[in-house]
């Protein structure tokens, strides 16, 4: 499911049964949607463990407890303990988990996991997945049977062009949509 940034990611974790992972370019806030589970987590008295490479990431805008710990993934592998528990997992970026990585040591009732755009998704995650979209922030090709697909918003005016190309250039068509009647037609 996509969704737009401004959404209420709350709802979403809620509705996910708590299991919810978050994926998003770079720059279109999923760290924040994540931190705004988390402190409402905090708030909640919860157990956290959030796997991180650079805590710097963690260190504005997640309320403090001493129940909460940034560790990296290599930690969780070079523990010497069979088990750790907590209510809530979060992994910060997907692409930090090998495939050998030790997911059974973690005992949680909860997991948060945040990912790039790539359609990787690790087996030991059974939640849902949602998909943020920063309207002003999209820059995307891809190309399709011998067809580029290109999107590009446009801060100034407020749209976003969307263009189809043949590969070799031959033929183009573009069309430029208000950001509002792309919202519209896209997620409601």
């Amino acid at each position: 499911m996509i969704i737009d940034e401004t959404d209420n990611v709350l709802y979403h974790w809620e509705t996910s049964e708590r299991q919810l992972l978050i994926k998003a370019r770079p720059g279109n806030g999923r760290t924040d949607k994540a931190k705004n589970i988390i402190n409402q987590m905090i708030k909640e008295g919860n157990s956290i463990l959030l796997l991180a490479k650079e805590r710097r990431v963690w260190a504005f805008g997640l309320n403090k407890s001493p129940k909460t710990y940034v560790v990296p993934c290599e930690h969780i592998s070079n523990h010497p303990d069979p088990e750790i528990e907590v209510d809530m997992l979060v992994i910060h970026n997907l692409d930090d988990i090998n495939s050998d990585f030790p997911i059974e040591k973690i005992k949680y009732k909860h997991i948060l996991a945040l990912s790039d755009d790539t359609a990787r998704v690790p087996n030991f995650f059974k939640g849902e997945t949602i998909r943020l979209i920063d309207w002003n922030n999209v820059s995307k090709m891809i190309i399709i049977d011998k067809k580029m697909y290109k999107a590009f918003s446009d801060d100034e005016d407020e749209t976003v062009l969307l263009s189809e190309w043949s590969t070799d250039h031959e033929t183009q068509v573009s069309i430029r949509f208000p950001v509002d009647a792309l919202k519209k037609l896209l997620l409601e």
